[in-house]
């Protein structure tokens, strides 16, 4: 049987990935400082959020559960080479084609294959699990991840059906959107590094409770699809809102409890088999998972609610506070553990990095203090050109740090 590898350089294929998604994200914040009327605003941002959610994040996520999870003799296998190869190949179709047409009939083929593509992977790796030597309660994890993703793909077929043939409500419009990314984000995300890093405890012999771990999967899981309620709140005044809201706090939080309690008692073993440097992002991704619980449990008092989502830096920061200092941030820490991504060996690497997060945490803060300055009606001098430039050294760090990857595969 001929035996099919994925490429080697996967991590620094998917890094590259986020330095091209990086840059539309400084095209975006150009034009908001300065005229560029050959570029549309809104199908950059739509090119943006699809390219870093598929060919970065989810990328990433999916090549971690093949590589570094299955058995050698599994993910050698001519399915898992092709996943790979075609879900990159529709991620930059998407990015081409929302860049120049937002949605449209093409871009919408794209987005439509690469979800097919991870149909593909999900009925496999789901199959392929019976053969993996993990923990059941990490395998449900795994499970529910990535049926969350799926499910998460039923809000982008209604976005995009009301982009192209409307009409819609901004409601209904809204609330599609938000159902995409609660599943992603709370669910596909949050459930896959879960995953990881228990599989990452498992495969560096550090001991935990079981039964702690089973007890935030089930109030995980079962806070998971009504807390799309805090989504609607301050839109639909109905009380099963609260009710779903209220119970969705309540599960996470608790969840949170157990996890922290977890990762408290085993915080010593943890600590001796993580790098300095792994250690400063995975402590930052779990400050960040803790302080968007905060700001989930501001949410329920309605008028906040509103004053939140009528606060674009304050969406923005919210959701860049997850994507990069929760996700991001998680996966650079697991792929440098894993040596799939290079840190010690390359100059431009260590410091791409390092830089890349002294920025992203100085680009979080001016988000929040902007927020913070059209709610309280102060003015914040420059802030947004500071933002911008902020952008453009964010993804220099990150064209550093792929360069830094470059080195070790051109030696």
């Amino acid at each position: 049987m001929k035996i099919y590898k994925l490429p080697t350089a996967w991590g620094t294929i998917c890094l590259f990935n986020l330095f091209i998604g990086s840059i539309l994200g400084v095209i975006m914040r150009y034009k908001i400082n300065f005229p560029l009327p050959e570029i549309t605003q809104a199908n950059m941002l739509h090119a943006h959020s699809h390219f870093v959610f598929h060919g970065w994040a989810s990328l990433t996520l999916m090549t971690a559960f093949i590589s570094l999870i299955l058995p050698e003799k599994i993910k050698r296998t001519f399915r898992y080479f092709t996943i790979f190869w075609l879900y990159l190949f529709f991620s930059w179709g998407m990015l081409i084609s929302y860049s120049l047409q937002g949605y449209s009939h093409i871009s919408i083929a794209f987005t439509t294959a690469v979800q097919a593509v991870f149909y593909w992977f999900a009925i496999q790796f789901i199959w392929d699990l019976r053969k993996i030597e993990a923990h059941k309660v990490v395998k449900y994890f795994a499970i529910v991840s990535i049926i969350s993703y799926i499910v998460a793909s039923v809000g982008e077929y209604f976005s995009a059906s009301f982009s192209i043939f409307g009409p819609s409500t901004p409601l209904i419009t809204r609330g599609a959107m938000y159902f995409q990314l609660h599943f992603i984000y709370n669910g596909w995300f949050s459930f896959a590094i879960i995953t990881l890093f228990f599989q990452w405890l498992t495969t560096n012999k550090i001991k935990y409770r079981h039964e702690n771990l089973l007890k935030v999967f089930i109030l995980l899981t079962v806070g998971l699809i009504p807390g799309y309620a805090l989504s609607l709140i301050g839109y639909v005044n109905d009380a099963w809102v609260y009710v779903c809201s209220y119970f969705a706090i309540i599960t996470q939080v608790l969840a949170l409890i157990y996890l922290l309690k977890i990762i408290w008692r085993a915080r010593k073993y943890i600590a001796k088999s993580l790098t300095p440097f792994s250690k400063l992002l995975w402590g930052i991704a779990l400050l960040s998972l803790i302080a968007k619980t905060g700001m989930q449990i501001g949410s329920l008092n309605p008028s906040l609610a509103i004053v939140a989502f009528s606060l674009r830096p304050l969406v923005i920061g919210y959701l860049h506070l997850i994507f990069i200092c929760f996700v991001s941030f998680f996966l650079f820490g697991y792929m440098i553990e894993k040596e799939k991504l290079s840190f010690k060996t390359s100059s431009p690497a260590r410091n791409g990095i390092i830089a890349f997060f002294v920025f992203s945490i100085i680009s979080e803060l001016l988000l929040f203090v902007q927020a913070a300055g059209n709610y309280f009606y102060f003015p914040v001098p420059h802030v947004s050109m500071i933002i911008y430039f902020i952008t453009l050294l964010m993804s220099a760090s990150l064209l550093l740090f792929v360069v830094g990857q470059l080195k070790r595969y051109l030696k």
